[in-house]
């Protein structure tokens, strides 16, 4: 199941990264997993460093940010 992101899949995963600054600590962490099409939050989000992790069936799917 998943939620409904727009025409691109990413519109909830936008919010969080535009409004995760407001709800964690300084140097608070953020996991989020967004399957595939990582490259877009990449090219929109240029200043995050975006750590991308693997799973045992999935490369690339999560990533990780430090804030």
């Amino acid at each position: 199941m998943a939620h409904l992101g727009g025409a691109d899949g990413f519109d909830l995963v936008r919010r969080i990264l535009n409004e995760a600054p407001k709800h964690l600590n300084k140097g608070g962490s953020l996991l989020c997993e967004v399957g595939t099409g990582g490259e877009i939050l990449e090219a929109e989000f240029p200043d995050l460093n975006f750590m991308w992790l693997d799973a045992e069936e999935a490369e690339g799917e999560v990533f990780f940010l430090k804030f």
